[in-house]
């Protein structure tokens, strides 16, 4: 709840982001490390030359953090912006989450399904250790329920509107087209995964091999 009214005192000019430093220092919880996280990234000005200023802020505090839940929120915000031009920011962030963060992260409840989040998961599966690859195709098989069966690709307004999020879709898949644009690269991590069968059960929500 405090966060809610912070947020909303940022993007009314009530407060400045110096609000959200605390909780963004020492917060245990990563659902409220989230939320913050994104008011931060959504209320800092944009600049000129920088449109994503404010994710990139945001991005630049998991260099600077210790705690597993402020790890988790920092980079469960950027996803859940779902703007696909914080990808690069997103680039290898998996690896500076200790496991305790990567568990937080994954249990993050989702908004919706982005095409942000599928590539950067299958990214991250990618690069995983057989002891983290499962958990993350169990990750990418919620997912495709996480939109009502819409995956999107979204971009935001920077900062946000003192009304709230304005976001606007540049593109709309079901989650059987998404998963037919994918499916490559799914089925050269099915060939590759360890254990063997380990995406059996993303496979099936996304459709692919079917």
């Amino acid at each position: 709840s405090l966060v809610a009214e912070l947020a909303g005192a940022l993007r009314g000019g009530a407060s400045s982001a110096l609000a959200l430093v605390p909780i963004l220092q020492r917060e245990r919880d990563a659902a409220v490390a989230r939320a913050a996280a994104l008011a931060l990234a959504t209320s800092l000005p944009a600049a000129a030359d920088d449109p994503i200023a404010g994710p990139r802020s945001v991005r630049a505090l998991l260099d600077h953090t210790e705690h597993d839940g402020v790890r988790a929120g920092l980079v469960g915000a950027l996803l859940e912006l779902g703007d696909r031009r914080v990808r690069p920011l997103l680039d290898g962030a998996w690896r500076q989450l200790p496991p305790a963060a990567a568990d937080a992260l994954i249990a993050l409840p989702r908004r919706w399904c982005s095409v942000l989040e599928v590539e950067w998961l299958l990214d991250w599966m990618e690069d995983a250790d057989p002891a983290r690859f499962a958990e993350l195709a169990a990750a990418l098989a919620r997912l495709a329920t996480a939109g009502g069966g819409r995956v999107l690709d979204l971009e935001r307004e920077l900062p946000s509107p003192p009304s709230g999020d304005s976001l606007r879709i540049l593109g709309e898949w079901s989650v059987r087209d998404a998963g037919e644009r994918m499916a490559r690269r799914l089925t050269d991590l099915a060939r590759r995964a360890e254990p063997a069968g380990a995406l059996a059960q993303a496979l099936a929500a996304w459709c692919v091999g079917g």
